[in-house]
């Protein structure tokens, strides 16, 4: 009895280390997966690093990081109950309270839905394409009150209901439709209370062509977009003082349901 009982376990004790050594390579599969994508800020917090999908570094010039990590996004104008929830990562830098500041955000969508074209805000002006690492992305500048920013408040400006303070932003928006992600950058400036009483947020594109084009200038001199791949990111935790209920379909443009049998 004894002998045929080792008989029987001597195969499966020389197929244990096979086992193992299969369990472990699996193991070190996922593992992979899951280390390769990185979303995040670099070690000395002047980029945000995107590992994969899309594999880009977004640097920002001579600005501080004042909060980075991921959050959720939701989108109301969807056909989801209470709004579609999508990944979001958020990095914000910014010198004081007058700016200037850049907002960096990445937001994912799930597998059936898809990105339709960005649509540029309301009273948005010098709408164009800019290419940043050979992809096209749509560019316009736009006012931005705080009572309605997901970033109010991260520079140190007040945030109040009884004073108005608005944010001059320069949005690029690309979309990077095989890999269902959209990059969202902005360049911001706050307005002085001289600005703010000389100009109408609805009069916008009625302000003076040369300081238009300077602003833009600045934007993208502030922001600088390469395209390869990093692997030097380091995912925080939570993106702190960002107002989520915020990152919605106005900072974030429409989605769609992809068709069936696509």
């Amino acid at each position: 009895m004894q002998t045929g009982f080792f008989t029987k376990a001597v195969p499966a004790i020389r197929r244990a280390p096979r086992l193992a050594l299969g369990l472990a390579l699996c193991l070190g599969l996922l593992t992979g997966c899951q280390t390769a994508l990185q979303r995040g800020v670099n070690a000395d917090q002047t980029a945000y690093v995107s590992s994969a999908r899309p594999a880009i570094r977004v640097t920002v010039h001579d600005l501080p990081l004042v909060t980075s990590g991921p959050g959720t996004g939701r989108l109301y104008d969807s056909s989801s109950f209470g709004g579609l929830r999508i990944d979001t990562w958020v990095s914000y830098f910014a010198k004081g309270p007058q700016g200037p500041a850049v907002a960096i955000v990445q937001a994912e969508l799930p597998d059936a839905w898809q990105w339709t074209t960005v649509w540029p805000s309301k009273n948005s002006c010098d709408v164009r394409q800019e290419y940043l690492a050979g992809r096209a992305y749509t560019a316009y500048t736009h006012l931005v009150p705080v009572q309605r920013d997901a970033f109010a408040g991260l520079a140190g400006e007040p945030v109040t209901e009884d004073q108005p303070v608005y944010w001059l932003v320069r949005s690029f928006e690309g979309i990077y439709a095989e890999t269902q992600s959209k990059m969202v950058l902005q360049y911001r400036e706050a307005l002085t209370a001289e600005q703010l009483q000389a100009l109408s947020p609805a009069l916008l594109p009625e302000m003076d062509k040369a300081a238009l084009a300077a602003f833009r200038e600045r934007a993208l001199a502030a922001i600088s977009v390469e395209k390869g791949v990093f692997k030097d990111g380091t995912p925080g935790t939570f993106a702190r003082g960002v107002r989520w209920q915020y990152v919605n379909d106005a900072l974030l443009g429409p989605v769609m349901e992809r068709n069936i049998g696509e």
